[in-house]
């Protein structure tokens, strides 16, 4: 057989093999469109009746905290948040809140919202007594509440410069379709960090201290100082004592430096102390204790007064305005005014008084003066006894003798009695 017969036959069984293959395909696909669909791999799974399936996701997303400095004892800061559903899914929300345990104790907090019907059970979310429900895209508002309670100077030193956490953990979670929570269901977490620095002690800063140009000049002259406390910031009258008491009409500045070395007028409105006109602002620096302070004596209605130092730094630049902080230091405090048309006693007159009542008669001048009342002296004698004491004290061991000496002279004896008799 040649060779080209023997490609042609084997092309014609090829063929026929091709031909059954796919006929026993045919049948084979019409036999089970006969018989109905029936699945090779099968797996049977409970599924909760109530169980919202649906394709989407949770997401929960919530805006940045914020870094408080320079935080002082009674200062109340706030940590605004607003909580927004990104994913696609109902969620309920849930809150917790986590401070760092070296300042937990000397705050006073809680969690507020914009709307007054949501709640908290728990750490769970409640819009009234129901669960809340987030719809995709709707948001929460709210803030974080804080109120700095007071602290000995010596925790404050302890504290300052360290970074206290403050953490909200919000969770939100996939709910059913009767709006209860799914347990082990779909959830997603995000923080918001803040923290809280304390400051030195008796620094205030803030919405406290105000820089404006006063009228006429180009650049920063006019410093003001808040005498009662802000939302966010304590004023003067954290750092200075009794100052309600404050004779506003009778203020004496008296040193300056640096910034302040021109300034000559420091006045005092009804929320305001101003130090006016010519501070030259340019020369504050970022660090406390370089030169730019002024002292003002401020004097009380009861006629006592204080002085205290105003030390500056600057804190911040924003937009290229400067935000200071001023230190406030207690250099004097005097118990009265020392003034001219007022009499007091000099310093050597209250020594030789404290003199004369530290001055008290020795035991033998008591002892002696008793003594004396047994023999009634006569009104030279009184006159002359006094000035004898002056020029020498008897100790108590010649105290006695005398006493035994003047008591047999004075007394005769019993045999001299009888005798006396006698005669």
């Amino acid at each position: 057989m040649s060779r080209l017969r023997r490609l042609k036959k084997l092309r014609r069984k090829n063929r026929i093999k091709a031909t059954a293959c796919g006929l026993a395909l045919a049948l084979a696909i019409g036999s089970v469109q006969g018989l109905g669909t029936y699945a090779l791999f099968t797996d049977v799974e409970d599924v909760s009746s109530n169980l919202a399936i649906s394709t989407g996701d949770v997401d929960v997303e919530v805006n940045d905290g914020i870094d408080f400095i320079d935080v002082q004892p009674q200062d109340n800061i706030e940590v605004p948040f607003v909580i927004t559903n990104k994913g696609t899914l109902n969620q309920n929300v849930s809150l917790k809140l986590d401070i760092s345990t070296g300042i937990i104790k000397y705050l006073t907090y809680g969690i507020i919202f914009s709307n007054d019907n949501i709640t908290r059970n728990g750490e769970i979310l409640y819009n009234g007594s129901d669960l809340l429900v987030l719809s995709p895209g709707e948001t929460i508002n709210g803030s974080i509440q804080i109120a700095v309670g007071n602290m000995s100077s010596e925790i404050q030193k302890e504290l300052y410069g360290k970074v206290q956490d403050i953490e909200l953990s919000i969770k939100s979670t996939q709910i059913n379709k009767d709006n209860t929570l799914v347990n082990n269901g779909f959830y997603d977490v995000e923080i918001q960090r803040s923290t809280i620095m304390i400051g030195e002690e008796n620094v205030i800063y803030g919405d406290a201290v105000k820089v404006t140009p006063a009228n006429g000049y180009n650049e920063d002259s006019t410093v003001s100082l808040k005498v009662s406390n802000t939302t966010n910031y304590s004023g003067l009258e954290s750092v200075i004592d009794n100052i309600e008491n404050v004779d506003r009409k009778n203020i004496e500045i008296t040193s300056k430096k640096g910034a302040f070395k021109n300034t000559n007028s420091f006045d005092i409105g009804g929320q305001w102390y101003t130090f006016y006109d010519k501070v030259d602002t340019r020369l504050i620096g970022n660090g406390f204790g370089q030169g730019n302070d002024i002292s003002v004596k401020l004097k009380y209605n009861d006629g006592s007064y204080k002085i205290y130092n105003f030390d500056f730094k600057v804190k911040d630049i924003v937009n290229g305005n400067r935000l200071l902080a001023v230190k406030v230091t207690l250099e004097q405090d005097a118990m009265y005014l020392i003034d001219e048309d007022i009499d007091k006693p000099s310093e050597s007159e209250i020594v030789s008084i404290s003199n004369e009542k530290v001055e008290v008669s020795s035991e033998s001048e008591i002892v002696n003066t008793s003594n004396e009342k047994v023999e009634v002296p006569s009104q030279s004698q009184i006159v002359e006894l006094p000035k004898v004491e002056e020029v020498e004290i008897s100790t108590e061991s010649n105290l006695i003798e005398q006493s035994k000496e003047e008591i047999q002279v004075v007394l005769p004896n019993q045999t001299d009695i009888i005798a006396e008799k006698r005669e």
